[in-house]
């Protein structure tokens, strides 16, 4: 791995070179920011997305009403995950992956998936969703396992300020472009 903070540069420059040889698994990056927070800011096609880093209600609406697929908080990105509050932001940038996660104690941290490998699409009894396989059939992929030497690029961006909306998105585009 690479880290590179360059002079002016408002981003540190992560780059991350992997020679995956598991199968079946997924391979995160965690940046505790020390900023707790009840939802993460993301962007996504037409504007950003706040979303809450807990699903309480939800999951337990998932024990008693017996819901199908459990609820999770691993979300989509365009370019950026944020997390705020008054005083301090941070924010993961990137072009490559688009999945995150607010994880640890407080959801202080934002877990940022390099990637994720797979050898089937459609597996049954997961522990997320008991009982029914997704899809209509289980289909063999290896090469989904993407076994070999992976590349990544992302970027970490640490305010003293609260980060706003317009500010995220001018700085995912620099970092983007």
């Amino acid at each position: 791995a690479k880290v590179a903070l360059n002079k002016d540069d408002a981003v540190i420059r992560f780059h991350v070179d992997v020679d995956n040889h598991a199968l079946d698994h997924r391979l995160r990056v965690l940046f505790d920011t020390g900023i707790a927070s009840n939802v993460s800011l993301s962007d996504q096609q037409f504007g950003t997305i706040e979303r809450p880093t807990e699903l309480t209600q939800e999951l337990e609406w998932w024990n008693n009403e017996h819901w199908e697929e459990k609820p999770i908080t691993i979300e989509p990105m365009q370019s950026f995950v944020a997390l705020r509050d008054e005083a301090y932001g941070a924010a993961l940038l990137t072009d490559c992956v688009r999945e995150y996660q607010i994880t640890g104690e407080g959801y202080t941290t934002i877990a940022y998936t390099l990637f994720r490998c797979f050898g089937k699409m459609g597996k049954e009894n997961l522990l997320y969703r008991p009982g029914r396989a997704s899809g209509e059939k289980i289909v063999d992929t290896p090469d989904a396992q993407l076994q070999g030497a992976l590349s990544f690029t992302f970027g970490m961006h640490y305010s003293k300020d609260a980060v706003s909306e317009g500010h995220l998105a001018q700085l995912a585009k620099r970092y983007t472009t």
